[in-house]
């Protein structure tokens, strides 16, 4: 049997592993919309510079 102070460690270590996966996960999530925005822009940009780039033949 686990020793009632070892498994409250336990508890809290899993307590922390878990809000240590939530806080990852939130900063993931951000820095895959940072990238996204980051992503739209250059596309835009791209295609701006595609289309005002483009001589009619």
């Amino acid at each position: 049997m686990i020793p009632i102070q070892t498994n409250q460690y336990l508890q809290y270590s899993n307590l922390n592993l878990a809000n240590i996966a939530q806080q990852t996960e939130e900063a993931n999530r951000a820095r895959r919309v940072e990238t996204s925005t980051e992503a739209s822009r250059l596309l835009r940009a791209t295609s701006q510079m595609d289309l005002f780039g483009r001589k009619d033949n």
